[in-house]
């Protein structure tokens, strides 16, 4: 039997100005699907300068309005569905009610299990909390740049992890090692 795969591609305003390629990860998941057992892409959307906050984008719709005709839907990543966890939430009890499986490219976790849909609903809301702070510090520095305040100027500090060999998650410093500075103060 065929796996029906429709093949989702999110990319921000910001992210389409800058160039990323739909194409590209467009392709990655349609070889993808070619090492699954039986999955034929058979449906692909893509949705370019849209954010995530809302499900008011063309692809999305046009790709929720054809549920019946895909099994699986792939996306990248789960933040490229969604950065609203209750649109998030929505979605995933569409796709249960007509017997439809969500899969990422990037993310490989059991949605069937207890951990997997723990696991997604952690990402799910951890998309919406990332596009929160996103705004809080756009208005931030927006406010300050109006008061001609040099404290406009946000850093934005980058922490890595890594598996070590038993599989536990390891915080990797980065070069100039901020994130100790960070620890120390709090």
């Amino acid at each position: 039997m065929i796996t029906r795969a429709a093949l989702y591609v999110r990319v921000s305003v910001e992210e389409a100005e800058e160039g990323i390629s739909t194409e590209a990860m467009m392709r990655e998941m349609e070889e993808y699907c070619l090492t699954k057992e039986n999955w034929e892409p058979v449906l692909r959307f893509t949705d370019e300068g849209y954010s995530g906050r809302d499900t008011d984008r063309p692809a999305y719709k046009a790709m929720m309005s054809l549920i019946d005709e895909w099994d699986v839907l792939l996306v990248m990543r789960m933040d490229r569905i969604h950065r609203n966890y209750d649109n998030h939430k929505e979605m995933m009890k569409v796709l249960e009610e007509k017997g439809k499986t969500l899969k990422s490219f990037e993310e490989e976790f059991d949605m069937e299990s207890a951990v997997g849909r723990f696991v997604m609903d952690t990402i799910a809301r951890s998309a919406q909390f990332e596009a929160e702070i996103e705004d809080e510090i756009k208005t931030y520095i927006d406010q300050n740049a109006l008061m001609g305040t040099e404290e406009h100027k946000t850093r934005i500090i980058r922490i890595d992890l890594t598996r070590d060999g038993g599989g536990s998650f390891v915080m990797e410093p980065d070069e100039n090692d901020e994130y100790h500075r960070v620890i120390d103060y709090l």
